[in-house]
């Protein structure tokens, strides 16, 4: 059952009704298993309905918990954070990547570890944020451009990647249905690149909104939707 506010639920043991099992494994992303618990990652993967990834409220102190720092166990880009609440015990962490794909997680002191093929890594971390970043050869990028906003819906915050061609000005902003500013996340200049840009809207109301990015020659617009 998820419910997206309060409420009650009643639930009658008269009625027997059949359920459908919908399935979390998608078999296109990479997986990272850590002490029986996986993670699903991996970009360009289409047909995931973020919903059926996401995690409910973390466990008290004391018992270990491992997922993505949006409250995920799914990350559709290349430079992910993972949020490790642990009981003391060893972390064991299992990649299974496709395709020759390279990534590495980078603890909090910022020491990296291979994460390719199938590895077996054991780490000593009680608690704190490990990165996920896949590893790339760099290149110009082709043209100016603004990802899908993951997760959306969300609750309390998204992560909006943006492509700049070019030195330019990059202005990103969040307005209301009636057009009315509510924030400001971006507004300077960026060097030739891929960007990424968090939005908390802990402090908005549920609702839609509108993401705008505006360069000097582009402008692109997209709808978030802010579910509490």
């Amino acid at each position: 059952i998820r419910s997206l506010e309060g409420g009650s639920i009643t639930i009658s043991s008269q009625n027997r009704s059949g359920f459908v099992r919908r399935s979390t494994v998608c078999p296109d992303a990479n997986t990272l298993r850590v002490n029986g618990m996986e993670l699903y990652f991996g970009e360009n993967i289409s047909g995931i309905d973020p919903v059926l990834y996401s995690l409910p409220p973390k466990p008290p102190p004391g018992a270990t918990d491992i997922r993505f720092s949006d409250d995920t166990k799914f990350c559709m880009l290349n430079d992910c954070l993972i949020e490790v609440t642990g009981d003391g015990k060893p972390l064991k962490f299992d990649c299974n990547i496709k395709d020759g794909e390279e990534w590495q997680l980078v603890d909090e002191s910022g020491k990296e570890y291979n994460c390719s093929d199938v590895q077996e890594k054991e780490l000593h971390i009680e608690s704190g944020y490990i990165a996920l970043k896949k590893i790339t050869t760099l290149t110009m990028p082709q043209s100016f451009s603004l990802s899908p906003a993951y997760p959306n819906p969300f609750n309390p915050s998204t992560r909006i990647r943006f492509t700049v061609l070019e030195m330019t000005e990059v202005d990103l902003s969040v307005y209301d249905l009636k057009g009315k500013l509510m924030d400001k996340l971006v507004n300077k200049t960026f060097e030739p690149g891929t960007y990424v840009q968090s939005w908390d809207a802990q402090f908005f109301s549920s609702g839609v909104y509108f993401l705008v990015m505006e360069t000097g020659t582009f402008s692109f617009r997209q709808k978030l939707i802010l579910m509490k």
